[in-house]
């Protein structure tokens, strides 16, 4: 009884020495695991939270993460394997911004009235998974490998089942090396100018099952992007569904690639409603191929203004199959050597 005694005794003394849990700052350096107990609201500084550190958690747990428009609210600098999770972060000109930051895990988080949501460079492998985005006044979610000294690895990103409503464009993938994303299950609502924008070379992306609906411009633009499988996604009311752009803009780094060529890519089973133009390919500035060797094939094209267009510069592509129900003018051709 008394050993009994005596160990409860040393527990109590042992629990009152004990330090409480901090609660988090503005502008702390975050190198262990954290759970916020309360609303952390910043405004001076550069960045609400800074991360050095990989493999830690940032466990929102239901409060909000907020700042201005001078502030990044996470920042990730070559810290791997962060999860953010569990609540929500506004305000920030960056909600989540990091460099070579691989396999971020980001779930079940808002993000609200930001410059940008998600933004990640010269990084591979993030899971941006049921996440809720709104007021984003650029992009979304963003990957890319920009021009400059930077380097390291990218691309094979997971992005699935997020709502994103009110952006300037939903999700941008940018350079060669940024490439085989999977996008599935994604709500994409109001966005201003692109849904999807593939650009400057990355490609070997699969986009299936999303919804992309009221884009004031276009839903998905493949830009000198190749080998996509853009299958089972419905885009519907706005300008135009699909551009097939032969252009770098030359913002990333597009590798190997010399040519904006647009080619091998496969755009089947989506459905195509409501829109001024359904598939729009080339450009029209030449009648040399730049965009050639697509499957455009058993797409639901109805109701569209125009439902193909292809422009002097789309030689050799594969349109057959698609049903043209209500769509005023099915085909334009100005190209040679397509198939419909």
């Amino acid at each position: 009884m008394l050993r009994i005694l005596a160990t409860l005794l040393l527990s109590a003394i042992a629990l009152a020495h004990a330090a409480p849990a901090r609660a988090q700052s503005c502008g702390d350096t975050i190198t262990h695991d954290i759970t916020l107990t309360a609303n952390l609201h910043c405004t001076a500084g550069w960045v609400a939270l800074y991360v050095p550190v990989s493999g830690i958690t940032i466990d929102l747990n239901g409060y909000t993460l907020s700042g201005n428009r001078g502030l990044v609210g996470i920042d990730l600098q070559e810290a791997s394997s962060v999860r953010i999770i569990n609540g929500s972060i506004r305000g920030f000109w960056g909600g989540v911004v990091g460099l070579r930051s691989h396999k971020l895990k980001m779930q079940n988080v808002k993000l609200e009235d930001l410059g940008t949501g998600i933004s990640l460079n010269y990084s591979y492998g993030a899971q941006v998974i049921d996440n809720n985005f709104h007021g984003i006044s650029g992009p979304a979610i963003s990957f890319g490998v920009p021009l400059g000294a930077g380097y390291g690895a990218a691309g094979s990103h997971y992005i699935a089942y997020n709502r994103i409503t009110g952006a300037g464009t939903g999700i941008k993938l940018c350079g060669y090396d940024n490439g085989n994303a999977v996008i599935t299950g994604n709500q994409l609502l109001k966005i201003a100018a692109y849904g999807i924008h593939a650009s400057d070379g990355s490609g070997s992306h699969q986009v299936k099952g999303n919804l992309i609906r009221g884009i004031e411009n276009t839903g998905i633009v493949l830009r000198g992007s190749r080998a996509n499988v853009i299958t089972d996604n419905v885009l519907q009311e706005g300008r135009l569904g699909i551009a097939m752009t032969p252009q770098f803009t030359g913002e990333c780094k597009t590798g190997p690639l010399t040519s904006p060529w647009i080619r091998d890519n496969r755009i089947e089973s989506n459905h195509i409603l409501k829109l001024e133009g359904g598939v729009t390919l080339g450009m029209g500035m030449m009648d040399k191929p730049l965009v050639f060797k697509n499957q455009i094939r058993f797409n639901d094209i109805h109701d569209d203004g125009t439902g193909l267009y292809f422009q002097e510069d789309a030689h050799g592509n594969d349109a057959r199959g698609n049903d043209f129900l209500g769509t005023s003018t099915p085909i334009v051709d100005h190209g040679a050597y397509n198939r419909y």
